[in-house]
This record gives C-alpha cells, sequence and structure tokens, in this order.
C-alpha cells in the first residue's frame, strides 16, 4: 500500500500525466462516476471536449475580449 501512494504522490509532478488528464477530462470524469471506458458516451464526452478546446484554442484572442467587455 506505502509503494502504492509514493506512486501516485510521483506521478503528481509528471507534465505527462497532466497532458493526458487535461485531454482526457471526460474520460477520467466518468470513470470517477462508473462509466466504462469504452461506452459511446465516453468516447462522445471525449469528442464534444476536444472540439471546446479547439474552439476555445482558436478564438481565445475573441473569448478574451468578450470576457473583459462582460467585466
Amino acid at each position: 500500500m506505502r509503494d502504492f501512494f509514493k506512486e501516485r504522490y510521483a506521478e503528481n509532478f509528471s507534465v505527462i500525466f497532466w497532458i493526458k488528464q487535461v485531454i482526457y477530462l471526460p474520460q477520467s470524469a466518468f470513470r470517477y462516476l462508473g462509466i466504462k471506458e469504452n461506452s459511446i458516451a465516453n468516447k462522445l464526452g471525449n469528442f464534444i471536449w476536444w472540439i471546446i478546446i479547439t474552439i476555445g484554442l482558436i478564438y481565445k484572442p475573441l473569448l478574451a475580449k468578450l470576457i473583459s467587455s462582460f467585466l
């Protein structure tokens, strides 16, 4: 048990771990909720998440202006 926690602690400082967490955020959330990884909902959630990330990266300046105009 002790090695498990040491491994999980060390994993938090890995850049690859955090990149995977951001890219596959819906999959991690579905796994936490108990939904199977190969389910349609999981794949659809990942696809929608990737579209949101892509749109956010493409329109980042526009979104920044829009948010600053509301504030």
